[in-house]
């Protein structure tokens, strides 16, 4: 017997945003081997790794937003490369819901967060209307 908690690849029938549908976690017992039991742990950790890497890359964002949003400091910030950022974000947030990783989706989702709330601060900073 093996337990398998991962992120499932069946997409549930009761939930779905836009014809986008979005995946369970489960806990299944079932009879196997101790390869497929080796195998099910490889999915977990890559997407725990991918999980903490996207969550590095969120944080790295942190010091940017403090500074647009609570010290008010805004030059040197580049509109158009962040809207360049936030359309990759996007690509790759698109790709993430392609390939069904839950990894990539979150991380995707949480940095193009921290994109708009920079862009959102330097255009109320620089008064654009």
């Amino acid at each position: 017997m093996s337990l398998r908690l991962y992120p499932s690849c069946y997409p549930m029938n009761t939930v779905a945003i836009f014809p986008v549908k979005f995946w369970r976690y489960q806990v299944e017992w079932k009879v196997g081997s101790s390869q497929e039991l080796v195998s099910d742990l490889a999915e977990l950790w890559i997407e725990v790794i991918g999980l903490f890497a996207g969550l590095i890359g969120v944080i790295a964002w942190v010091p940017q937003i403090r500074e647009v949003w609570f010290t008010e400091k805004h030059e040197g910030i580049s509109l158009p490369t962040f809207g360049l950022i936030a359309t990759a974000l996007s690509a790759w947030l698109v790709y993430g819901v392609l390939v069904r990783s839950l990894s990539i989706i979150v991380a995707n989702l949480a940095a193009l967060g921290c994109i708009s709330l920079i862009i959102l601060g330097v255009v109320r900073l620089r008064g654009y209307d």
